[in-house]
């Protein structure tokens, strides 16, 4: 829910950006047809280029000795950890229930969902009644011409000639003029030869999902006066004396109203309209302002970009015996800032403490300053926050490695954020934190290690990174109001007991790439329906799917 608002967000923010740069520099142009595909490329690019995500690859970086040996720990031997098993094909023909959105929920946002549906219905609605309303005027209009190119109908309503896909509609007051009436075909004739209808529909489609816009509205009256200025341009071309045409689209404006949601006869701004019919033809050099189109196309994707750190060439603090070497001996020297103990290793500020008689912290450092000199903070010592008061932890940009029970026990937290420069997790770092609702980590991350979110009884939203590839022994066990778990395509390996008891998990999609699903994976997962394994073929283990039918 909150990444489609997101998207929505920045469908808004081009589309009025296209917009605004097509009202700066091509609006008093004469090239039409170029304006129309301008502006029907500047919607579809809109809700395009938000999706075209160019992952840029980066190295992690920290500052590391001789000894370590970073490797080591991100290597994971799969065979070591599972046990042999059949392999056992899951059945096809099993439905999939998908939750596609596991992002961050809050009250608020479901507020911002609810109105941004109601509008949206609203919208629907009001135009599947005007589409109604032409049909029936369509419908209920006497047909006096049916030609190979157009239907003409004569209505009794009070409207303006306007056109409908092959339909003409023509005021019976009209009918008695022939003058009028020739000119006011010629008109709608050169709508029907130019497809504006498809426009205006397709146009109607794709802003519906942007009805808040007030940009959306501008390039919809922006198309329609492009239509009218190609229909009045192929109006005089065709030897129609312009000064009396001009008065008739005056004459016939002042006496009939328009249909919201067609090309009326008169229905766009008239002034305009007589300006650009008189303006001279644009030279073609003025083309050069649609640079602005691939300038904007290369920032909005340069913007889009998703940096992901590379986690083979990060250099480590923490190494496979950092257990026995991460003792008060090994640190250099301690620094306190903003309530957090830091130790120098390495050249790199370690996080080791915290003061916990306070009743709030700030948010983590990414630097501090030590005797003069500026350390980044790299890492986050063993159990350094254990029962620290901190409600909404996002953990800085920077940060490479966190140690095992770093944040174990805490109360407090409810939404943890993890940033793509984390290299390592060591287990059980969340360890028992009853409050914890949602987690959102960022692409890069390969692996969950074991118990990472032991016993986290409230977690409910958990988004994992498309990079995920391994999910250790208990990562999610006893999460037991998590209802449901994006697992990411190129997940390979769910270990023993990663969902154990996950008693409310109710939908699931295992990916197609996923080798094992370890020895009760899900065991007693009470509201877990159906599984899709669609093309799976993995090694299960034993009670992976067991249910005890027991009440928790």
């Amino acid at each position: 829910m909150i990444t489609f608002l997101i998207y929505i967000l920045k469908v808004s923010i081009l589309t009025a950006a296209f917009v605004l740069l097509y009202h700066l520099l091509f609006t008093n142009e004469t090239f039409f047809k170029t304006g129309r595909a301008v502006l029907l490329f500047s919607l579809a690019a809109s809700y395009i280029l938000p999706l075209c995500i160019i992952n840029i690859h980066r190295p992690a970086t920290s500052v590391i000795d001789d000894t370590d040996e970073p490797a080591a720990l991100l290597e994971t031997d799969l065979s070591e950890k599972t046990k042999p098993a059949t392999l056992i094909p899951v059945d096809r023909s099993i439905t999939t229930i998908i939750q596609a959105d596991s992002n961050m929920e809050s009250n608020l946002p479901v507020l911002i969902f609810a109105l941004y549906l109601t509008g949206m219905v609203v919208l629907v609605s009001w135009r599947i009644l005007s589409i109604l309303k032409i049909v029936r005027i369509i419908r209920f209009g006497k047909i006096v011409r049916t030609d190979t190119e157009y239907t003409l109908v004569i209505s009794d309503e009070g409207i303006s000639p306007f056109n409908w896909m092959r339909y003409i509609v023509l005021p019976a007051t009209d009918e008695k003029d022939g003058s009028i009436q020739e000119t006011v075909i010629c008109h709608e004739l050169a709508h029907i030869r130019h497809h504006h209808s498809a426009d205006i529909i397709i146009n109607d489609i794709l802003s519906t999902l942007q009805w808040f816009n007030p940009a959306v509205w501008l390039l919809r009256r922006d198309l329609t006066d492009i239509h009218e200025f190609q229909a009045d341009d192929d109006v005089v071309r065709s030897g129609i004396d312009k000064r009396n045409y001009q008065k008739q689209l005056f004459s016939i404006a002042a006496k009939k109203k328009n249909l919201a949601i067609v090309n009326s006869f008169g229905m766009s701004n008239l002034r305009t309209r007589v300006i650009m019919m008189n303006r001279a033809i644009s030279k073609p050099w003025k083309l050069i302002k649609l640079a602005y189109i691939p300038v904007l196309t290369s920032i909005a994707i340069v913007l889009s970009s998703n940096t992901i750190y590379d986690r083979l060439n990060a250099p480590y603090v923490i190494t496979s015996d950092y257990k026995t070497r991460l003792n008060n001996s090994y640190f250099e020297s301690v620094e306190k800032a903003d309530g957090y103990e830091f130790s120098i290793i390495n050249s790199v500020a370690v996080l080791v403490g915290c003061d916990l008689q306070k009743d709030t912290l700030k948010p983590i450092p990414s630097s501090i300053v030590h005797e003069g000199k500026r350390y980044n903070v790299r890492v986050i010592a063993a159990g350094a926050l254990q029962g620290a008061l901190i409600r909404d932890l996002v953990i800085p940009e920077g940060i490479t490695e966190i140690a095992e029970s770093a944040f174990s026990l805490n109360s407090l937290i409810e939404s943890v954020t993890i940033p793509s420069t984390v290299c390592v997790l060591e287990p059980k770092i969340f360890d028992k934190c009853i409050n914890l609702k949602t987690v959102y980590i960022r692409d890069g991350l390969r692996s969950l290690p074991d118990g990472m979110f032991l016993d986290c009884r409230s977690l409910q939203s958990v988004h994992l990174p498309s990079t995920l590839t391994s999910i250790g022994e208990g990562a999610f066990s006893d999460c037991r109001n998590l209802k449901e778990i994006n697992l990411p395509r190129k997940l390979e390996h769910i270990g023993n007991e990663a969902f154990f008891r996950c008693i409310r998990l109710s939908s699931l999609q295992i990916p197609r790439r996923v080798k094992y699903i370890g020895n009760g994976a899900f065991y007693d997962c009470l509201s877990l329906g159906t599984v899709n394994g669609d093309k799976l073929r993995a090694r299960i283990g034993d009670k992976a799917f067991h249910i005890e039918n027991k009440l928790y």
